[in-house]
C-alpha cells in the first residue's frame, strides 16, 4: 500500500557570522546542498571507500538537489529562539557529543565566562560576537539544532535527503498539482486554523509552550485529528507510520492522510525519516497537552485566580450584561452609523475599518456598512469574534512581542471593548474573563439571545415571514435585529413585538449601494424565516428572490451620466470630425454612427461648441 501526503518545504535557518570560517564553510555547503545534486555522507564514504580499493561502484545517486527553504539570519538569535533551540537540543540530541542535557555552554567557546539566561546571550551574541559558537542551524520543522559542527549539519542534510526519498518513493503515482483530499462534507476547518499553516514552526513552538493554548488548539482540531493526538500523547518513542495508517478502514485511507499532513502543517506531528518511518507528536505540543490534561507545574498559563472579594465580585450576570453592552454597542454601531448610536471605542473602531467591515461614509462624515461587514452580520457571535480576533492578530505588528506582560496589558483594553474580558474599575491588577471567551474554544453557548440575534446559530428561532406581494412581517422587539431589516427593507410599523415593512426597489438598491449584495440579502431572509415559512419548499417566494436580483442586474448594468446628445449632423465628414475631437478630449460617454451621434459629458459641452463654431457649423 502507498500513501501520499501534502508535502511541505521544510524550513532550515542559519545564524551567520561574516568572520567566522566555520559560518562561511557551512553556509556553502547549505547552498551548494540547493543547487547541486546531494551526496549522503554514508554514500559518499562507501564509494571513497570502493574507490581506494580499486572496486567500480555502480550505485545511483539522486540527481536532484535538496528542497528546503533556508533563512539566512546575520544578526544573533533572539533570546526566545534561542529558548526554543535548548528545548530541541534537550528533547532530541543530533550527535553522541551531545548526550547530556544540553545548557547555554553550549552555544558559548571554550573557556568563555557563562552567562546568565537567554536574555544575557543574546546580548553577548550580539557585542562579543567572537565568545559564541558560529554558525547555529536549526531545523524548525523537525526541532534539530547544529551548532558549529559540520558534522552535525550534514546529519540534518541527510535527513532531509532520507524525508525526500521516502515521499518520492511512497507517493501515488498522480500529478504533483493534485490538490489535497477534500475534508468530510459534514465537518469543516475552523477559521482559526488556516491562520496557524501560515506561521513558521519557530512560532507554532513559542505558541505551544504554553499548555493553555495547547489545549485551545486541540479543540479546535477536526474529531479525527483529535482522535490520532490521543493515541500518540503517550508514546514516546513513536508508532511506525504503516501500523497508525492500519487503524483506518481502506475508504477512509484519504481521511487519514489529510488528517496526518494537517498535524504536520500545524507543527504537532512529524513523521521521521528513519526505515521504517514513524510518526509522533512534536515535543512542544505533546509536553504542553500533557501538562494541560493533567494539572500540575507552576507555568499558570491558565490564569492564575483571585481570592473571593464578597460582594464586590461579578457575577456570572454581571458580566453576561458587561459583554453584552460592548458586544452590541459594535453590532448597533455597524448597522446604523448614521444615527445616534454609540460610538465603539477607538481600538474596536479602527479594527472593524481596517478589517474592512466598515468603510469612510461619503463626505468625510462618519461610517458606512460594507458588503464584507454585512456578512459578518450573518455569522454567529463565536464566528464573529474570531474574525475580530484574527484580525487583531494580523494588526500584532502594531505591538511589541519582545516582552509578553506590555503585551498583555496593552490588548486588555482592547478585549475590553469587544466585551470579551472585564475589567475591575479600582484596579489593574486583575480581569475577569466574559461568557465570550469561554465559548471561543468549547461548545458552551454563547451569550443570552439578544447578542446571536444576528448570527447563525442553530438555536436562533426565524422571526421573519415574506409574502409574494414583497410584504414583510418580522417578529422581534430587538432594535439590532430591526437595525439589519432597515437596511434593505422600507418598514412601515412597528408594534411592541412586530414590524411590518416591504421590499422595494429603492430600499433595495439602498442596500446593493452599501456595498451588500443580492445574494446576501436572500441569505439573511433564509436564515431568519419564521419556522411557519420553513413548511414551504422553496422557502423564499421566487418571485421575490428574482426581483432582487434583477434590481441588482439592473444597478450593474445602468450608469447614470449628466452630458449632451450630439445628433443631427450635416454631413458624415462633420460628424467624424467632431465625433474625433471629442474622443481626444475623452468626453464621450456614448456614440451611435449608424446614427450620427454621440452622447459627451456636461463639462465638455462649452468645448466641443466653441469647436463646432470654429468650424463654421
Amino acid at each position: 500500500m502507498s500513501f501520499r501526503f501534502h508535502r511541505s518545504i521544510p524550513n532550515l535557518s542559519i545564524f551567520h557570522y561574516a568572520r567566522s570560517s566555520h559560518s562561511e564553510r557551512i553556509l556553502h555547503l547549505l547552498r551548494t546542498s540547493l543547487s547541486n545534486p546531494y551526496v549522503p555522507r554514508t554514500v559518499a564514504a562507501a564509494r571513497a571507500e570502493a574507490e581506494k580499493a580499486g572496486i567500480s561502484t555502480t550505485q545511483k545517486i539522486s540527481k536532484r538537489p535538496l528542497e528546503f527553504n533556508l533563512d539566512i539570519s546575520t544578526t544573533p538569535p533572539t533570546p526566545d529562539q534561542y529558548t526554543t533551540m535548548l528545548d530541541y537540543l534537550r528533547a532530541q540530541p543530533i550527535s553522541a557529543s551531545l548526550s547530556t542535557p544540553p545548557t547555554i555552554s553550549r552555544f558559548l567557546v571554550k573557556h568563555s565566562e557563562s552567562v546568565g539566561g537567554v536574555d544575557e546571550l543574546s546580548q553577548v551574541a550580539s557585542r562579543n560576537p567572537e565568545r559564541v559558537r558560529w554558525p547555529v542551524v536549526v531545523h524548525w520543522d523537525d526541532g534539530l539544532v547544529a551548532i558549529e559542527k559540520e558534522d552535525e549539519v550534514h546529519h540534518i542534510l541527510d535527513l532531509l535527503d532520507a524525508q525526500s526519498r521516502f515521499e518520492n518513493a511512497t507517493a501515488m503515482p498522480s500529478a504533483p498539482s493534485d490538490p489535497l483530499p477534500p475534508r468530510p462534507h459534514h465537518e469543516t476547518e475552523h477559521v482559526l486554523l488556516p491562520f496557524l499553516k501560515q506561521q513558521p514552526p519557530q512560532t507554532l513552538n513559542r505558541l505551544y509552550s504554553k499548555p493553555s493554548a495547547c489545549l485551545a488548539v486541540f479543540r479546535l482540531l477536526r474529531q479525527l485529528d483529535r482522535q490520532l493526538v490521543l493515541n500518540l500523547l503517550w508514546c514516546d518513542t513513536g508508532m511506525p507510520l504503516q501500523g497508525l495508517m492500519g487503524w483506518a478502514k481502506p475508504e477512509a485511507i484519504t481521511d487519514m492522510q489529510t488528517s496526518v499532513s494537517d498535524l504536520k502543517a500545524f507543527s504537532i506531528l512529524r513523521v521521521s525519516a528513519s526505515n521504517p518511518p514513524s510518526v509522533m507528536l512534536t515535543t512542544a505540543f505533546r509536553d504542553s497537552l500533557r501538562v494541560a490534561l493533567r494539572g500540575g507545574g507552576d507555568h499558570r498559563s491558565f490564569g492564575l485566580p483571585v481570592p473571593p472579594r464578597g460582594p464586590s465580585q461579578m457575577s456570572i450576570q454581571q458580566l453576561d450584561k458587561k459583554a453584552l453592552e460592548h458586544w452590541e454597542t459594535i453590532l448597533h454601531y455597524m448597522v446604523d452609523t448614521n444615527s445616534s448610536a454609540q460610538r465603539p471605542g477607538g481600538g474596536a473602531l479602527h479594527l472593524l475599518v481596517a478589517g474592512g467591515w466598515l468603510e469612510e461614509g461619503r463626505g468625510g462624515g462618519g461610517h458606512e456598512i460594507t458588503s464584507t461587514g454585512f456578512q459578518f452580520l450573518l455569522q454567529s457571535p463565536r464566528g464573529q469574534l474570531w474574525d475580530i480576533l484574527l484580525q487583531y492578530l494580523h494588526m500584532s505588528d502594531e505591538y511589541s512581542c519582545d516582552n509578553l506582560s506590555p503585551t498583555q496589558n496593552a490588548m486588555m483594553t482592547d478585549l475590553k471593548d469587544y466585551g470579551i474580558v472585564y475589567l475591575a474599575h479600582n484596579s489593574n491588577r486583575s480581569f475577569y474573563p466574559t461568557r465570550l471567551a469561554t465559548t471561543l474554544t468549547s461548545s458552551l453557548p454563547p451569550l443570552p439571545p439578544s447578542i446571536s440575534s444576528t448570527g447563525t446559530d442553530p438555536s436562533d428561532r426565524g422571526f421573519i415571514i415574506l409574502e409574494t406581494n414583497y410584504r414583510l412581517y418580522a417578529y422581534t422587539d430587538n432594535p439590532l435585529q430591526t437595525s439589519v431589516l432597515n437596511l434593505f427593507v422600507s418598514l412601515r410599523s412597528r408594534f411592541p413585538n412586530l414590524v411590518v415593512g416591504h421590499i422595494t426597489r429603492e430600499s433595495v438598491k439602498r442596500a446593493l449601494g452599501k456595498g451588500i449584495s443580492a445574494e446576501q440579502i436572500i441569505s439573511y431572509l433564509e436564515t431568519h424565516a419564521h419556522p411557519q415559512m420553513r413548511r414551504q419548499n422553496p422557502l423564499l417566494p421566487v418571485t421575490v428572490q428574482d426581483q432582487i436580483r434583477l434590481w441588482e442586474m439592473e444597478q450593474n448594468r445602468v450608469q447614470e451620466a449628466e452630458g449632451y446628445l450630439y445628433t443631427e449632423f450635416g454631413s458624415q465628414a462633420d460628424y467624424d470630425l467632431v465625433l474625433r475631437y471629442a474622443k481626444e478630449m475623452n468626453l464621450v460617454l456614448y456614440e451611435s454612427a449608424r446614427d450620427r451621434q454621440f452622447f459627451a459629458k456636461a463639462d465638455g459641452h462649452a468645448l466641443i461648441r466653441q469647436y463646432i463654431e470654429r468650424r463654421g457649423g
